[in-house]
């Protein structure tokens, strides 16, 4: 049986064109692949599943009370060793966080921040920082699952979830109200065609289901697949010649849990799920009734709380009569079960000197362009050069009342042709604060445009600290010179697009050639001083 492509599955190849072109510029790199440590996720302050405090301070109880058991290497919300988490008080006080304080430390009062209406809580006090992100005032909230991604392939995709891929002539497309993978006849190459996420998600707790419509003709060497996790670290289901097998890749090293007789009609859905011990396998004929067919401690695999889903397919060459591949309901297809996180919920100081997988759709148009640095990112235009280079965050965050800021310790050179930029960025929205030609812009984007609100004189002094948020559907664009008094310098109101799925970008363009283009140099994401 050919294992060719199951066995060379990689993270998903999310093109960096599709990702820049949303601020400037158009080239296209392959993703990075990074180490785990970097940042920290406030989440769990926010999530039940993952065993976080029932809200770092003023949240609810957690949903099991138990606290979750996320592999031990993850700084996401592991519960402590003894598994019992951080059920919160019956007050809505907010329990304690895991002995690392990664799990969403409540405040020294363990009263978190007044909470807003989303019921995602305030700002945290000052010693919250290496944890929460202020109280989940309502409650806590599912957020940033596998759950959030859904997927019934009726329209084009105007949320921007999946990307599409091929070679060797397989073309992967939207048609009939299905996703499908056309495999070309008497192909000369090895064919193929995938659609990936465009970002990445938490399998802890959660679980993501796939309908394959149509399998390849058995009597070719076509073959289906489906994956969640990261380069070379997946849990995986594959159909070939009426063979279904379930495996697991660790490091590039395949295990073969299962394989049985492939049923259409009993094995027409695929799905995986993690309860916060044990990861399965699992088929169904309706989508309902899930029968599991492979399981195995989710501490023996890798961290979940950041995959890629992917699915397609594949075959040799010389197939005269390969078939087509097709998949339907993502996920059930229908809407969303949760939500985005809040954008305060991603912090990171940038101490490690280390890029984490929760920026691993960064890109850099020449090599050292990025670097974490004396505890800071800094980002390096080429002289006498055009470039750009941005952090972007894996996942998106839901900006409804809440914030993001970051210190700016240095901007690009004044001169013409060069940016330094702070922005969150979604289908037809976006907000951004930037810094060019020695002026501070406060800028939206409407659709494919960004308009300016305002601007003014940069002072690297007055304007150190730069935030935006939302609070009552109104857009606010703020600075700070020491990131406790903060100053209004534009606002919007009603907020024009939606916010609920936007991406991070933190980063500098130079579209001009320059002999001193200058750096940017960022710290303290979401971590401002005590």
């Amino acid at each position: 049986m050919n294992t060719t492509r199951v066995s060379t599955l990689q993270v998903p190849r999310t093109p960096r064109a599709s990702l820049q072109s949303l601020l400037a510029g158009a080239a296209i790199a392959g993703m990075l692949g990074v180490s785990w440590t970097g940042c920290t996720f406030g989440w769990d302050s926010y999530d039940p599943r993952l065993g976080g405090a029932g809200g770092a301070g003023g949240g609810g109880a957690a949903s099991t009370g138990t606290g979750g058991s996320g592999p031990s290497t993850s700084t996401g919300g592991a519960a402590s060793t003894s598994s019992t988490g951080g059920a919160a008080s019956t007050s809505g006080t907010g329990g304690a966080a895991s002995s690392s304080g990664m799990g969403g430390a409540s405040s020294s009062s363990g009263t978190g921040g007044a909470s807003s209406s989303s019921g995602t809580g305030g700002a945290s006090s000052s010693s919250s920082s290496s944890g929460g992100t202020g109280g989940a005032g309502g409650g806590p909230i599912d957020c940033g699952g596998t759950s959030v991604l859904t997927d019934d392939f009726s329209g084009n995709d105007p949320g921007e979830v999946l990307a599409t891929y091929g070679g060797g002539g397989g073309i992967a497309s939207r048609t009939g109200g299905e996703a499908v993978v056309a495999l070309p006849s008497n192909s000369a190459t090895y064919s193929w065609g995938e659609f990936d996420s465009n970002r990445v998600y938490d399998l802890r707790g959660d679980s993501v289901s796939i309908e394959v419509t149509s399998a390849p003709n058995p009597t070719t060497s076509g073959a289906v697949w489906y994956g969640a996790g990261y380069k070379d670290n997946y849990v995986g289901i594959y159909e070939q010649q009426g063979v279904l097998q379930f495996e697991h890749v660790l490091a590039g090293s395949q295990t073969l849990l299962k394989t049985t007789a492939y049923d259409p009609v009993a094995h027409r859905h695929w799905r995986f799920r993690e309860d916060g011990q044990t990861t399965y396998w699992e088929t169904s004929s309706d989508g309902v009734s899930w029968t599991a067919m492979a399981q195995v401690p989710s501490a023996t695999l890798f961290p979940m709380n950041l995959v890629w889903i992917w699915f397609g397919g594949g075959m040799n060459s010389g197939e005269a009569s390969p078939g087509e591949i097709r998949f339907d309901r993502l996920n059930g297809g229908g809407p969303p079960k949760e939500k985005w996180c809040p954008v305060s919920s991603f912090k990171d100081d940038f101490n490690d000197g280390v890029q984490s997988r929760a920026w691993s759709r960064s890109w850099e148009d020449s090599p050292g362009m990025l670097a974490e640095t004396g505890g800071e990112l800094v980002v390096t235009l080429v002289p006498n050069a055009e470039g750009s280079a941005s952090y972007v965050s894996a996942i998106a965050f839901d900006l409804t009342n809440s914030s993001l800021l970051v210190e700016v310790t240095s901007a690009v050179s004044s001169a013409d042709g060069s940016k330094t930029r702070i922005a969150l960025v979604g289908p037809g929205a976006g907000v951004e604060i930037s810094e060019l030609q020695g002026q501070l812009h406060f800028s939206f984007r409407v659709l494919n445009g960004w308009q300016d609100l305002g601007t003014l004189l940069y002072s690297p002094v007055e304007h150190r600290w730069w935030r935006v948020r939302e609070s009552s559907n109104t857009l606010y664009w703020e600075t700070s010179p020491d990131g406790k008094a903060w100053m209004s310098q534009a606002q919007l109101s009603p907020v024009p697009f939606p916010i609920e799925a936007l991406d991070l970008y933190v980063g500098s363009d130079g579209w001009a050639a320059q002999p001193s283009p200058g750096v940017s140099s960022f710290d303290n994401l979401n971590l401002p001083p005590p």
